[in-house]
C-alpha cells in the first residue's frame, strides 16, 4: 500500500511539474472572426496587447497609405509597435463590419473615428490550422493631413 501511495504521489508531482512547463495554446483556436476582429480593435485602439502575438499570421503584412505615401510592415514590426502602445487608449470610436466571409477566408472593415480624421482598416483573415489569423491589414485615412 505504501508503494502504491508513493507511486501515485510521484506520478502526480511529475504531471504537475511537466504541465507547468507546457507552452500555452493559441487562445483564438476556436474563436470566430468577430472575436478576432474585436481583439484586433482592443490591441490597436485600447492598448490591450495581451494576446496580440496570436492575432497575426507568420507572413502578416500591414500596408499603410496616406497622402500618396505607402509603407509596409511585417508581423515583428507590428508586434513591437503594439507593445510600445500597451495601455495607451486612443481617442476614437471604433466599429467593424464583416464584408465577406466563408469557411476559410474573411474580410472585415474596421473604422476608427478620431476627432479630426477617420482611420479605415481592411482586415483580411484566413482560417489556418483550424484557427483564424489576420493575414493582412490595409490602412487608409479620410479627412487626414497625415
Amino acid at each position: 500500500m505504501k508503494n502504491l501511495l508513493n507511486t501515485l504521489t510521484f506520478a502526480f508531482l511529475m504531471f504537475t511539474s511537466l504541465s507547468s512547463f507546457a507552452k500555452p495554446g493559441n487562445p483564438f483556436k476556436n474563436a470566430t472572426t468577430t472575436t478576432l476582429i474585436d481583439s484586433y480593435i482592443q490591441a490597436t485602439s485600447l492598448g490591450d496587447t495581451k494576446y496580440s502575438e496570436y492575432l497575426f499570421a507568420e507572413d502578416f503584412k500591414h500596408i499603410q497609405s496616406s497622402n500618396k505615401k505607402t509603407k509596409q510592415y511585417n508581423k515583428k514590426q507590428i508586434l513591437t509597435f503594439l507593445k510600445k502602445q500597451e495601455g495607451y487608449i486612443m481617442n476614437c470610436e471604433a466599429s467593424h463590419k464583416i464584408i465577406e466571409q466563408n469557411s476559410s477566408y474573411s474580410i472585415a472593415k474596421v473604422k476608427m473615428v478620431f476627432p479630426n480624421f477617420t482611420r479605415i482598416d481592411y482586415v483580411t483573415l484566413s482560417n489556418q490550422d483550424d484557427a483564424w489569423v489576420i493575414t493582412q491589414v490595409a490602412t487608409s485615412y479620410e479627412n487626414s493631413k497625415l
